[in-house]
């Protein structure tokens, strides 16, 4: 019985990410209105309280940074950087969200440490 509760709940965090993620690729095809993005950061969020991996708040982070939130999208990449910081996306979110250059390039250079071919995805 506790196994297939787990399996459960790991199932719905799954699917609220995957909400989470829909809603990213359209932002980033410029498809997404603010309902949706809100609609997928109450996804996100809900899934990250059943899952102990930082993937739903990075994607959080993106859906932030790629819908124009990028003070609230910076709180998370310091966040995910916090907690992961061999992380290459958390990088790449905190190079986007970044509050200045310096801190960009930071990133940046981070990001692209970690991996070099991370340099050909970012501007």
């Amino acid at each position: 019985m506790l196994a297939a509760a787990w399996l459960g709940l790991g199932y719905r965090a799954v699917a609220l990410e995957n909400r989470g993620k829909a809603a990213l690729e359209k932002l980033q095809g410029g498809g997404a209105g603010a309902k949706e993005v809100d609609e997928a950061l109450d996804s996100l969020r809900d899934a990250q309280r059943l899952n102990a991996d930082r993937g739903p708040l990075i994607t959080e982070g993106l859906v932030l940074a790629w819908g124009g939130r990028k003070r609230q999208a910076a709180a998370v990449a310091g966040e995910a950087t916090a907690a992961e910081p061999e992380n290459t996306v958390a990088w790449i979110l905190a190079f986007l969200s970044a509050p200045s250059a310096e801190r960009s390039d930071r990133a940046r250079a981070r990001a692209v440490e970690l991996d070099p071919y991370a340099e050909k995805a970012l501007p």
